[in-house]
């Protein structure tokens, strides 16, 4: 977290430039930019703003909701639309501020242009004089849907054995409980270690009922079914509307469950 920011909306003083190109109307002196300067200047457009910087009058898109308001004594830019590579004063040098047109992105105030400073997981954030990144995580009530994507199993069972009598390979599924909610298995996928399901059981989840996911993996026989792997985990994810992959090991094995905002 950047412990300055500018909020988007620069106030300055209104000042005359210290030069500048003959206006075709009147005949003054209108500050342009690339013009010397001694001071601040002011609005140029209904959407861009004069600053003096470094004693050199500096072109400043305004594409936030307020663009750029003058009166006699001062002048308002908003910034908060502007994004990677729109010039900024010498005056911001250093300060941070969200991406207008990105809002998982930081940006800093570098040379002149803003730059990137730090890319969200969530969103950019700016509160109480700092800008940086939302790390309050998803609202608990949110949804989100579990996907049994695919596996991969040892060559021989829990007990070092063969998979089959016959010397086959394993029929593998999956179940998995989430929370308080009813037990759901895959379908069984026939003599293979390397399964592929991509399903799941149509259920959108509270957010804080995946802190409690019970998976246990099996191989189904012909009159019974032989535990593979079994544990509970924590499936929450930490950001805010994005998908997460999430691969579950055991010894030689492995799961592959994949959780999507519903």
């Amino acid at each position: 977290m950047m412990n300055h920011r500018c909020s988007g909306l620069l106030v300055f003083f209104l000042l005359v430039a210290a030069c500048g190109a003959p206006d075709d109307d009147s005949g003054e002196l209108e500050p342009r930019a690339g013009d010397a300067c001694s001071g601040h200047a002011g609005c140029s457009s209904f959407d861009a703003a004069l600053y003096c910087s470094n004693n050199i009058l500096v072109s400043v898109p305004c594409r936030g909701p307020g663009h750029c308001v003058q009166d006699a004594t001062h002048f308002e830019c908003d910034m908060a639309g502007n994004s990677v590579g729109d010039p900024c004063p010498s005056q911001m040098e250093g300060l941070g501020m969200c991406d207008g047109r990105d809002d998982a992105r930081v940006l800093v105030c570098q040379g002149g242009a803003l730059a990137v400073f730090q890319t969200c997981e969530g969103r950019c954030l700016e509160t109480g004089g700092q800008v940086g990144c939302d790390a309050t995580g998803p609202d608990p009530s949110s949804r989100w849907r579990v996907t049994v994507t695919n596996g991969t199993l040892p060559e021989r069972d829990p007990n070092g054995s063969a998979w089959d009598a016959a010397g086959g390979l394993p029929d593998p599924y999956v179940c998995l409980t989430v929370g308080t909610s009813p037990r759901w298995c895959t379908s069984t996928k026939q003599d293979t270690l390397n399964p592929v399901w991509n399903e799941s059981s149509g259920t959108a989840y509270l957010w804080s009922a995946l802190g409690d996911v019970r998976i246990e993996v099996f191989d189904e026989d012909l009159t019974d079914s032989e535990a593979v792997s079994s544990g509970s985990i924590p499936l929450q994810p930490q950001t805010s509307g994005q998908s997460a992959t999430i691969p579950v090991t055991w010894t030689g094995g492995q799961v592959t469950l994949r959780i999507d905002p519903a």
